[in-house]
C-alpha cells in the first residue's frame, strides 16, 4: 500500500524524467538544425555578396586603370657603397673599423632624406586644397 504508492510515485517521477529527458532532447536537436539552417543561409548570403564584390571590382578595373608602375629604386649607388665599405671592413670576421664607412653613411642619409623631401612634396602637391574648399563652403558655393 505504502510501498505500492511510493513505487507508484517513483515510477511516475521516472516517467516524467524520461519524457522530459526526451522533450529536452528534441528540443536541442531542433535547435540544432535551426542553427545549422542559419548558418547554411548565411554561408549562401556570403557567397553571393561575395561574388557581387568581385564582379564590382572587376568593373572598377576595367573601367580604371589600377596598374601601377614598378617603383623607381632610389639612392642605389650610395646603399651599394655603404654595403661593400662593411663587407670590406668586415670581411671574413675581421675586427674593421666600420666608422671608416662613415662618410659614405652620411652620403646615404642625405639622399633618403632628400627623396623623403622630394616625396613628401609630391604628396601635398598632389592632395586638394583644404583653404579651397573652405572658402568655398563659407560663400555658400
Amino acid at each position: 500500500t505504502a510501498e505500492t504508492a511510493a513505487a507508484a510515485d517513483a515510477a511516475t517521477a521516472d516517467t516524467a524524467a524520461a519524457d522530459l529527458l526526451a522533450a529536452k532532447a528534441g528540443w536541442e536537436a531542433e535547435r540544432r538544425d535551426l542553427l545549422e539552417a542559419r548558418a547554411r543561409e548565411l554561408r549562401e548570403i556570403e557567397a553571393s555578396q561575395l561574388d557581387e564584390v568581385k564582379a564590382q571590382v572587376a568593373a572598377l578595373e576595367e573601367a580604371y586603370d589600377f596598374v601601377r608602375p614598378p617603383p623607381v629604386p632610389h639612392c642605389v649607388d650610395e646603399e651599394a657603397a655603404v654595403v661593400a665599405c662593411y663587407r670590406r671592413e668586415l670581411d671574413d670576421g675581421a675586427q674593421g673599423d666600420v666608422l671608416k664607412c662613415a662618410a659614405l653613411v652620411d652620403a646615404y642619409s642625405a639622399c633618403a632624406r632628400r627623396v623623403a623631401t622630394e616625396l613628401a612634396a609630391a604628396v601635398a602637391a598632389s592632395a586638394p586644397s583644404s583653404s579651397s574648399s573652405s572658402s568655398k563652403s563659407s560663400h555658400g558655393q
